[in-house]
C-alpha cells in the first residue's frame, strides 16, 4: 500500500475513534491518538492544533495511570504538532505539553531531556508561578539523581522567585516599588550596591541608588550627568537588550572608557535590561566590590527569571501613577468648569432679578444696559459649552473639518511661506509658562497657570493642536517666564491628498 494511502487510512481510523471519545467517554483515546499520530504528516495547521490537544489528553490519562513512558511519548507528539512560533501563538497548550513532558522525562530517568525541556520552558514562561513550577521539576530531577547540592541551589532560586514575586506584586506606588525592587535585586544577585535606571520621556534617568549597607535613596538624575553608575556600560546593555556581565571590571576594556569603573571600586558588574514585550523600560545595574566573578550563572539565571516580573511591576506602577494624575486633572477641571460656568449663570440671575424688581420709572437706557450684560453672559456661557462639546467630538472622532482655500494674508498680518508650508506665529508679552508645564499645555484640561487668577477650561490649545494636526500641520510653543509666550502653527499650503475629495475628521472616524 502506498505510504500516503496508508497515512490517510490511519487518519480515517483515528477520526472515527476520536468521535467515540466525546462526552467523557475516553475508552478509545489512546488508540485514536496513536492512529492520528501515524497520519500526522497529512494534517493542516488547524487539524494539528486539535490533535496536539488530543495528545495532551492522552498523555494526562497515561500519567494518571503511572504509565510515564507512554505519557512522555504523547506529550512529545503533541509538541511536534505545534508550529515553530507556538510559545507565542499557542502559549497555554505549548507550556502544558512542555511542562508535562519534562515531568515524565524525569520520572523515566531521562534527566538530560527533562532539564533541556525545563530550560526551554523557562525561556518562555510568562509568570513567576510557572517558572517556579519548572524549577520544581529540575529540583525533582536533581534529587532523583542524587545531585543534592544542585537541588539545593535550584531550591534557593525558586524561593527567591516566590519571595520577590510576593514583594513586587503587592506594591503599585512607584517610589515605594523602586525601593523594594532594588532591595530584591541586591539580595537575589548577591550584590553590594546597585541602581535602577529607567527611561522617562525618551531619556535614561537614575531613579534609585542603594547598597546592602545603606537604605535605598530615590533621585531623578539624567544618566549622562550621574556619577553613580558607568554610563557607557549601562547604555550598551540597554541598547543591545542583553544582560551584560563583567567578571573582572578592573581589567575589562570598559574600564578605560568609563570613569566609574576606572576608579576601581567595582570588582564585578551586572547590567540587566528590563523590557515589557518590545518596550524597553530601563536597566538594573548591580556591582560587587569584594570579589571578581561574583555574578555566577545561577545568580544571573535568577535575575533573568525576575526580569519579567520587574517589568510588569514597573508597568503597573506607571499605569497607577497615570490614573492618579488623570483623576487629579479631572477633579481640577471639574472645579474650574464649575467656577467658569457658574460665573455667567450667577451674573444672569442677578440681572434677571433686577429686571423683575424694576418699577415703572426704570429708564430705557438702564434696561438696555442690563439686557446687554445678560447677552454677553449668554454668549460666554454658549462659548464654554461649545468648547466642551468640541472636546467630546474630538475624543469620539465626530468633529468634521470642511476644507476650503483660505487667503491667510487677509486673515492675519504676518504669514511666512517656506517649502510649501505656511507659518503663523502668535506671540504675547504675558507672564510666560513655567518650563516644567510647557510640554503639557497642549494636553486636554491642562493649564499652565492657576485657575484662581486666570479663567478658561484648559481646552483651547488642545483643540488647536487637534485641528492643526488633522490638517497635516504642527504646532509648537516656546516661552520664558516674565517675558511671554510664542506659539508657531505650520500648515501645508496644499490640502492633504486624502482631504481633496472628503472632509477631514478628528479622532480617526468619519462622522
Amino acid at each position: 500500500m502506498p505510504e500516503e494511502r496508508r497515512r490517510r487510512l490511519h487518519l480515517e481510523i483515528g477520526r472515527f475513534l476520536e468521535a467515540s471519545c466525546g462526552d467523557g467517554a475516553e475508552g478509545a483515546l489512546f488508540d485514536a491518538a496513536d492512529q492520528l499520530n501515524l497520519g500526522a504528516a497529512l494534517l493542516d495547521a488547524a487539524q494539528r492544533d486539535s490533535f496536539a490537544r488530543l495528545n495532551h489528553r492522552a498523555g494526562v490519562k497515561a500519567r494518571r495511570a503511572a504509565a510515564f513512558g507512554p505519557a512522555l511519548a504523547y506529550f512529545r507528539s503533541g509538541l511536534g504538532l505545534l508550529p515553530e512560533g507556538a510559545p507565542r501563538s499557542r502559549y497555554e497548550l505549548w507550556f502544558s505539553l512542555h511542562r508535562d513532558a519534562a515531568e515524565c522525562a524525569a520520572l523515566t530517568d531521562q534527566h538530560a531531556m527533562a532539564r533541556a525541556l525545563v530550560e526551554k520552558g523557562l525561556r518562555h514562561a510568562a509568570s513567576i508561578p510557572e517558572r517556579v513550577d519548572l524549577e520544581a521539576l529540575r529540583i525533582m530531577s536533581a534529587t532523583i539523581t542524587g545531585e543534592h547540592d544542585l537541588a539545593l541551589g535550584w531550591g534557593r532560586d525558586a524561593l527567591s522567585l516566590l519571595k520577590a514575586a510576593e514583594t513586587l506584586s503587592g506594591e503599585i506606588v512607584l517610589d515605594r516599588l523602586l525601593e523594594k525592587l532594588l532591595a530584591v535585586c541586591l539580595e537575589a544577585a548577591g550584590a553590594q550596591r546597585g541602581a535602577l535606571v529607567l527611561e522617562e520621556e525618551g531619556e535614561l534617568f537614575v531613579r534609585a541608588v542603594g547598597s546592602v549597607a545603606a537604605p535605598v535613596s530615590l533621585e531623578r538624575t539624567p544618566l549622562s550627568r550621574s556619577r553613580e553608575v558607568p554610563r557607557r556600560v549601562v547604555e550598551q546593555a540597554y541598547s543591545a537588550r542583553e544582560i551584560l556581565v563583567l567578571d573582572d571590571a578592573a581589567s575589562a576594556p570598559e574600564r578605560d572608557r568609563d570613569h566609574h569603573l576606572a576608579e576601581g571600586a567595582s570588582r564585578s558588574v551586572l547590567v540587566l535590561p528590563i523590557q515589557r514585550k518590545e518596550t524597553r523600560l530601563g536597566v538594573v545595574y548591580l556591582e560587587n566590590n569584594l570579589t571578581t566573578c561574583a555574578f555566577t550563572r545561577a545568580r544571573v539565571h535568577v535575575l533573568e527569571l525576575l526580569s519579567d516580573q520587574i517589568a510588569i511591576a514597573l508597568e503597573n506602577a506607571r499605569l497607577y501613577r497615570e490614573a492618579q494624575h488623570a483623576v487629579r486633572v479631572r477633579d481640577e477641571f471639574l472645579s474650574v468648569a464649575s467656577h467658569e460656568l457658574r460665573t455667567p449663570v450667577t451674573s444672569l440671575r442677578l440681572d434677571m432679578q433686577a429686571l423683575l424688581r424694576r418699577d415703572r420709572h426704570t429708564s430705557e437706557e438702564r434696561l438696555g444696559r442690563a439686557l446687554q450684560r445678560m447677552d454677553r453672559q449668554v454668549h460666554r456661557l454658549v462659548r464654554l459649552i461649545e468648547e466642551l462639546l468640541d472636546v467630546s467630538q474630538l475624543d469620539t472622532g465626530r468633529l468634521a473639518l470642511h476644507l476650503e482655500p483660505v487667503d491667510l494674508a487677509k486673515v492675519v498680518d504676518d504669514v511666512a511661506q517656506k517649502d510649501g508650508t505656511a507659518q503663523l506665529v502668535v506671540q504675547d508679552q504675558g507672564i510666560g509658562i513655567p518650563p516644567g508645564r510647557l510640554p503639557h499645555v497642549f494636553e486636554r484640561f491642562e493649564r499652565a497657570v492657576s485657575s484662581r487668577h486666570f479663567g478658561g477650561l484648559g481646552l483651547g490649545l488642545h483643540v488647536v493642536k487637534s485641528i492643526v494636526e488633522a490638517l497635516g500641520g504642527a504646532v509648537r510653543g516656546d516661552s520664558r517666564l516674565g517675558e511671554g509666550s510664542r506659539f508657531t502653527v505650520e500648515l501645508p499650503c496644499e490640502p492633504l491628498a486624502a482631504s481633496r475629495t472628503a472632509p477631514a475628521t478628528l479622532g480617526g472616524a468619519r462622522p
